[in-house]
């Protein structure tokens, strides 16, 4: 990585947490690991720390992390983390935080108003009230005070009722809001959190029985519950999240990169998969695949048996005998000794040792695509320039050893099996829209025509074979093909 660019702090930090993300206790941020070691008695907690950092020296022996072995703290019952103070009986403020705050001065300006809201914020999450009654767009009335020690306990919709009924003084009120029910299957989970976990996950209901393995990791903040850094979302909310982190269609490797540094819930890197996979944007605007591993032809067992279209001439003649070097194929039977050229016999070696050194350096980076079954839907990538979307197509049959017929559109299309990538929707999904999403075809299918060379890419294009003087010709039995690509 060049030195001093900009990311590099937040790329570290990616590379780090994608490294120890899976191990139990362990939490990161910036340069700085956590092992944190749990038990009912002292005893107990030192030996889960023990295990715990064991597997952490593990995991950076494998993935060839350094540690500075001076900055190393071993043991410690108290320990600053990220403004905090983590300690055997829970998280405290850090008095030198506390300290700066009280000896703040006087915010003249809103950049220093701001300061010294987001400053002490954190320390009233837990602990006060704060309200303001606002009409038209202007407040009218405060409150504020401290939370008693039961009503810190409160669930986060509880408190802001305690808010509403601290500044409005009723006796009855109604109230209309609409994340009550969002966030009750993450109430029971805070209250463990707050309370205790029981010993086994058999007394937990199945909604919270996944939280149960995670229970060292989870926190509550400002009424919102946390594993280490990332916000745990709610089921009624999760539909929601998945399309705001799918907004830009990057893919499935960035859409779970980016959810793992923000949010979590249990079986997430499932439904972003399924949710990558039924996107229509993401199917229609696809990357292109993978060339697939080399095919060479098969060495012919004597010079000349096979040959390309263009055939040599000179003058508008063919030397036959000084050309083949030796006799030639005629309407009557020759035998094969007869036909064997003088030629060297390493020759046929030194082919395939050539062929083999040119398979080996295509083959890297390629991938063999699995075959494709007839009326599977598939997207068949553009070929005129600036064309970015893939159209929708059904398999017809397989043309060859990679070619298949696609129908799209009333035509059929003959394609290698690079250029077509099997749809991630079904058969019936957005069938209804099919015609709409590819009517941008209709104009340039008008003209049939079959592509030049310089339209479309070619993919190991197979040379014409001439045998015993034959001639070979093939028509469509399809009024409508048109070739796209063959070999």
């Amino acid at each position: 990585m060049p030195y001093g660019i900009s990311p590099a702090g937040e790329i570290f930090q990616q590379r780090l947490d994608q490294a120890i993300d899976d191990l139990d206790g362990v939490r990161t941020v910036a340069d700085d690991i956590l092992a944190i070691g749990n038990g009912e008695t002292m005893r107990k907690a030192v030996a889960d720390h023990d295990r715990k950092l064991k597997e952490l020296f593990d995991r950076c022996r494998a993935k060839h992390i350094k540690l500075n072995p001076n900055k190393i703290e071993l043991k410690k019952t108290s320990m600053p983390y990220i403004g905090h103070i983590l300690t055997s009986d829970g998280v405290q403020a850090d008095p030198a935080k506390v300290q700066a705050i009280l000896e703040m001065k006087q915010p003249i300006d809103v950049a220093r108003v701001r300061r010294i809201l987001g400053t002490v914020h954190y320390l009233a999450n837990d602990h006060g009230l704060g309200a303001t009654l606002i009409q038209e767009g202007k407040p009218v009335a405060f409150a504020s005070r401290v939370l008693t020690h039961a009503e810190k306990q409160y669930a986060q919709i509880e408190k802001e009722l305690l808010e509403i009924n601290e500044i409005l003084n009723c006796e009855t009120t109604t109230i209309f809001q609409d994340h009550t029910t969002k966030v009750q299957d993450l109430q029971q989970v805070k209250s463990f959190i707050q309370a205790g976990w029981p010993e086994s996950s058999k007394d937990l209901s199945p909604t919270i029985t996944p939280y149960f393995h995670l229970r060292d990791e989870l926190t509550t903040q400002m009424g919102l519950v946390f594993r280490g850094d990332r916000d745990v979302i709610p089921k009624s909310l999760r539909k929601q999240v998945l399309n705001e982190l799918h907004a830009a269609h990057q893919g499935i490797a960035s859409t779970s990169r980016r959810a793992r540094e923000t949010v979590y819930w249990p079986h997430l890197n499932q439904e972003l998969k399924d949710h990558n996979s039924h996107c229509i944007t993401c199917d229609t605007f696809n990357s292109k695949q993978p060339k697939e591993p080399l095919i060479p032809h098969e060495i012919p067992k004597r010079a000349w048996a096979k040959i390309g279209c263009d055939i040599f001439k000179f003058e508008k003649k063919s030397p036959a005998q000084r050309l083949f070097d030796g006799r030639t194929k005629t309407r009557l039977p020759v035998s094969e000794k007869l036909l064997q050229p003088k030629i060297n016999p390493q020759t046929n070696k030194r082919i395939q040792q050539r062929q083999q050194l040119q398979k080996k350096y295509h083959d890297r980076g390629a991938k063999e695509l699995s075959p494709l079954r007839k009326g599977e839907v598939v997207r068949l990538q553009p070929t005129r320039i600036g064309e970015k979307k893939w159209k929708r197509g059904i398999v017809v049959r397989k043309a060859g050893i990679r070619p298949y017929e696609v129908q799209c559109k009333g035509y059929t299309y003959t394609r290698n099996r690079k250029f077509i990538r099997r749809s991630r929707l079904p058969a019936e999904f957005g069938s209804d829209n099919v015609d709409e999403e590819m009517s941008d075809m209709s104009e340039a299918e008008e003209n049939v025509s079959v592509p030049t060379d310089n339209d479309l890419p070619q993919e190991n294009p197979q040379p014409a074979h001439l045998e015993r003087n034959e001639t070979s010709t093939e028509t469509s039995s399809t009024s409508k093909t048109r070739s796209d690509l063959t070999g």
